[in-house]
């Protein structure tokens, strides 16, 4: 009996004159030393493995096929998950919260400085009231001119020449000549009316002018009895006291311009600007004891106008 014939496909054994395999049916070919792949029919050496035209796995006896070296996959890297709009919306509104509740804490843990309450002090009241001088500078030249003939009729500031003096009252006086000149009056006109409203003209000039009023010095007040504002040397010129208050609030309408009410003395709102300030401010210039009633009408005429001509 000849050498029994290996099955190629299921590698079973068979009787020598097999055409078939009894074990799975398919064709039986003829032994030889090579190995027929099964996908392609190519023909492979005994020993090998693999077909070496596809790839496939041959049938070795046995009918076990070898296993294909298995290699590892890499794992796909995980992708950076983009922020959706509404997410990064709600991030920067969570930031900007944060910071000004930060913000608020921060606030409440530092202490507060209090604002002082009621009438600010004379020389703060003092710089409230500002020189609005014009942009010619021929009228500025002019005005200069004028106020060097007078002394500032204050009378506490030591008898300052008027173009160079500071106070309020010389800034006053400065401003009514500089609304004369903006009139378009000459000077020797305005010369004269400033030395019938305010007086205070220099001697050398007296006699062109004549002497107008107040040219006596005012003298330092000398102290009253007890609960009275000071008064002035006999003969010279009076400061104003509380009796002068009435007077003094009569010369000006309400300088609000918002309540409607013609007169200041009528009128007790509390507006910026309005009768409760002015009569605050004109109550703080009596209480100074150095100006006379008519200064302070033309101070607070300087500072809040509207005054009953």
């Amino acid at each position: 009996m000849g050498k029994t014939k290996i099955c190629m496909e299921c590698g079973a054994e068979n009787n020598p004159r097999a055409k078939f395999c009894q074990e799975c049916g398919n064709s039986i070919r003829e032994q030889t030393a090579k190995k027929y792949c099964k996908r392609c029919g190519s023909e492979n050496e005994q020993e090998a493995r693999f077909c070496f035209n596809c790839g496939e796995a041959l049938q070795q006896p046995g009918g076990k096929e070898p296993k294909k070296a298995s290699r590892k996959k890499k794992r796909p890297r995980a992708k950076k998950k983009t922020p959706q709009p509404s997410q990064t919306n709600n991030m920067t509104v969570l930031k900007i919260g944060a910071v000004l509740f930060a913000g608020l804490i921060i606030y409440m843990l530092i202490p507060q400085r209090q604002q002082p309450t009621g009438p600010p002090p004379a020389n703060i009241q003092a710089l409230a009231l500002t020189e609005q001088k014009s942009n010619d500078p021929r009228l500025e030249a002019e005005l200069l001119d004028i106020a060097a003939k007078f002394i500032c009729s204050c009378g506490t500031c030591g008898e300052q020449p008027l173009n160079t003096c500071t106070c309020e009252v010389a800034v006053a006086e400065r401003q009514f000549i500089r609304g004369e000149l903006q009139a378009k009056k000459d000077s020797d006109s305005i010369i004269r009316t400033v030395n019938e409203k305010y007086g205070w003209i220099k001697p050398q000039y007296r006699e062109k002018y004549g002497a107008g009023r107040g040219n006596a010095v005012l003298k330092t007040p000398l102290p009253a009895a007890p609960g009275l504002k000071m008064l002035t040397t006999p003969g010279d010129r009076q400061v104003a006291l509380p009796s002068d208050r009435l007077a003094i609030i009569s010369s000006f309408a309400c300088t609000c311009g918002q309540c409607g009410i013609d007169e200041l003395k009528d009128c007790n709102c509390s507006h910026p600007g309005g009768a409760l300030e002015v009569k605050n401010f004109i109550d703080q210039k009596i209480s100074e004891g150095k100006y006379t009633k008519e200064n302070i009408v033309e101070i607070v005429d300087a500072r809040y106008g509207n005054r009953i001509r």
